[in-house]
Order: C-alpha cells, then sequence, then structure tokens
C-alpha cells in the first residue's frame, strides 16, 4: 500500500549555504568544506540526536540524514555552527533529558 502523503517536511537545500543555519557566508565568516573525518563526526552527531529525538533540531537531523548518505555532495559549514551541532557535552544533555 502506498501513502497518501508523506509526513516529512520538504527540505530546499542550498548547498552553496552552511548545511547547519542555511545562511549565505560572508567575509568574515568561518566557513568550511566538509573533510572526510567532519562528515563522519556530523553523521555520528545526527544518528545521536535522531535516537535522542532532538525535537529542537528535528530539521536539520532530517536533512543531515538525507544528504549525508550521499557521496557526490560536497558541503560547507559555518565552524561555529558545526561545533554547536557535533558538541559531545549538547549531545550527553540531550541522554540526561530522555
Amino acid at each position: 500500500m502506498d501513502p497518501v502523503f508523506c509526513l516529512k517536511r520538504s527540505h530546499s537545500l542550498g548547498l552553496s549555504l552552511c548545511i547547519f543555519c542555511q545562511e549565505r557566508k560572508t567575509p568574515t565568516d568561518d566557513v568550511r568544506e566538509a573533510g572526510e573525518q567532519g562528515l563522519n563526526t556530523a553523521q555520528d552527531a545526527t544518528r545521536s540526536r535522531k535516537k535522542l529525538n532532538d525535537v529542537k533540531n528535528r530539521e536539520i537531523v532530517d536533512l543531515l540524514e538525507n544528504v549525508l548518505c550521499r557521496k557526490d555532495v560536497h558541503l560547507i559549514w559555518h565552524r561555529n555552527c558545526y561545533s554547536q551541532y557535533t558538541d559531545k557535552g549538547k549531545i550527553q544533555r540531550l541522554q540526561l533529558a530522555s
């Protein structure tokens, strides 16, 4: 049986934007291109946040879950956005709250 509609949010993904905040880079931003280690860390954080049902970052978790499985995508992010999302302390607090 095919679903009548999809409950997942549709995402308009801007690959020239920070993957986390979807804002444009400016000359003063510390924008990084995703490397292999950074992608692995983001993927681990995404798995943890999804498992812990992080409702605050649900859109980002859904977006990254779909994007990180692709190998042909080149991502960029602000250093600050990346570090806030992958922060182990914040993920541990989610674990304690659940």
